[in-house]
């Protein structure tokens, strides 16, 4: 139908997985609000951690 490619790599794919999950959590396992922004917030930043670049060390 549309053949627009969407730069989506594997990791993008993996965090989406993820929110999907949380959010079949929260629906259907009685998980309250709090717990689907904690969760949320904690895989976000290690997405975010796991692209930062390494900082070398002075020597």
């Amino acid at each position: 139908m549309f053949n627009v490619p969407l730069p989506i790599g594997p990791k993008d794919a993996v965090l989406g997985t993820c929110f999907l999950i949380i959010l079949g959590l929260t629906i259907f396992g009685s998980w309250s609000w709090w717990e689907f922004v904690i969760t949320s917030l904690v895989v976000g930043l290690a997405y975010f951690a796991g692209t930062m670049k390494q900082v070398k060390r002075l020597e």
